[in-house]
């Protein structure tokens, strides 16, 4: 299939906290059937009708997670480095150019 569009990962991300969020389906909902409300949701919202496969959103999220962690761990670095004394001129120099 095609590559995803920035605009996709940002529907996927917001289908999936509204659902997560949503008082009735919850988290207490089993993995698959959570994952088929998400999408279902995700096609609304696109409005492009069915065209990316349960593995294909699942996938997509994932990897959005592992960038979403390793920017989180960049940041404590970065956190800790200056709680250390770090120089605050080099923090924004040098480390948020990394983002």
């Amino acid at each position: 299939m095609f590559s995803w569009e920035r605009e996709e990962e940002k529907k996927l991300a917001e289908s999936s906290v509204d659902i997560a969020e949503d008082h009735i389906t919850e988290n207490a909902q089993q993995d698959e059937h959570l994952w088929l409300h998400i999408i279902e949701r995700f096609h609304i919202v696109i409005g492009c009708g069915e065209y990316r496969t349960k593995d294909q959103c699942t996938s997509k999220f994932h990897e959005m997670i592992k960038t979403i962690k390793k920017i989180q761990r960049d940041i404590q670095q970065l956190v800790n480095s200056m709680k250390k004394g770090g120089n605050r001129s080099n923090y924004f120099r040098d480390d948020v150019w990394k983002f």
